[in-house]
């Protein structure tokens, strides 16, 4: 598992949306963000079997998204020679060891909520010389994303260019983005200037065309960010006015399949995180996505005869996002 190394450009980047008069921060595309962060001591002395010295790393997991986050967990799963003395997530919260859960009705974190989490831990007994260490803990959610493009189709005899224009909705807020990309750019003039246009022909004789389904990652959180692997099925499109051209030339998706779907196929299934989209999507992913390298692809066909029309591909993807945070402690000895 690669791990890219991020560094902290700023925790207020990547603004999705705007900040209002009465300063209000409205979303922001690192959905999940470290806020309020402090350690009471990181330079403590060491424990002994008698006296163990505690230091606590406090700190609250926000949600900046637009959406509630159906699972989110903060795993200290390194505390190096450090002891778990108590973790404490707040009310409701599922505790698991060292780790704090945010899931289900009464947990769940929703748009603009934070969850305050402090981890109290005993330091190395018996040190006799300052000694560093390495606390490390990660932060791990699940998340979906939209987009959505109208292409206009023309028949290509009773009209030779459309009256509209090609249109992709603005990317869904969160850390990975989807962009779809029809295989059908054109070019026109308009006063002396070469103007990028995208259309389809349908007609009697529809022309077919590939369109690529590209996910790009811009989160820029604090920390290491483990790969974002969305794994196959989680990938799901929907169209109005088109039809796949064939399974050979759209082999990275098929149809609902309820054995390997579920009987729900508006239902997504992550590690066995279950929660709804509100459209029903027709075709699903065949394939794993490794973001930002793999990229899903599709040919379509116009299914409409009229001399122009708007149609229309939606598309869902679910994932589940990784950072790792690690705080570092010199333990010192005591003082003789």
């Amino acid at each position: 598992m690669r791990i890219w190394t991020i560094a902290l450009l700023s925790l207020f980047v990547l603004v999705a949306g705007c900040i209002d008069g009465n300063h209000t921060i409205v979303n922001k595309n690192d959905v999940v963000t470290i806020e309020n962060y402090f350690v009471t001591d990181p330079a403590p002395f060491t424990s002994t079997s008698s006296k163990p010295v505690r230091t606590n790393i406090q700190f609250d997991v926000f949600n900046n998204g637009d959406q509630k986050i159906p699972y989110l967990e903060v795993d200290f799963f390194d505390l190096s020679g450090f002891t778990s003395d108590s973790i404490n997530c707040g009310s409701f919260a599922e505790k698991d060891g060292n780790k704090c859960i945010f899931t289900g009705e009464r947990n769940s974190l929703l748009p603009l909520d934070s969850r305050s989490i402090t981890m109290s831990l005993i330091t190395p007994k018996n040190i006799e010389s300052p000694t560093p260490y390495t606390v490390s803990f990660a932060v791990r959610y699940v998340y979906h994303g939209f987009r959505q493009v109208n292409i206009p189709i023309i028949d290509g005899v009773t009209k030779k260019e459309p009256t509209t224009q090609f249109k992709q909705s603005e990317p869904s807020v969160g850390p990975v983005v989807l962009d779809i990309e029809p295989s059908i750019e054109r070019t026109i003039q308009v006063d002396d200037q070469t103007v990028k246009q995208y259309w389809g022909i349908g007609g009697d004789n529809p022309l077919p065309f590939f369109t690529k389904f590209k996910f790009s990652h811009i989160g820029t959180v604090e920390g290491r960010i483990k790969d974002v692997n969305i794994t196959r099925t989680n990938v799901r499109f929907g169209v109005s006015g088109l039809q796949t051209a064939s399974d050979s030339i759209c082999s990275d998706f098929k149809g609902y399949d309820p054995a390997e779907i579920g009987s729900n196929p508006s239902e997504f299934n992550i590690d066995g995180i279950k929660f709804s989209i509100p459209e029903q999507m027709s075709q699903f992913s065949t394939k794993h996505v490794l973001v930002p390298f793999d990229t899903l692809f599709c040919t379509f066909l116009a299914d409409q005869k009229t001399p122009e029309y708007a149609a229309t591909i939606s598309a869902y993807f679910a994932y589940k996002y990784e950072f790792i945070k690690s705080q570092e402690f010199a333990v010192q000895p005591l003082p003789k």
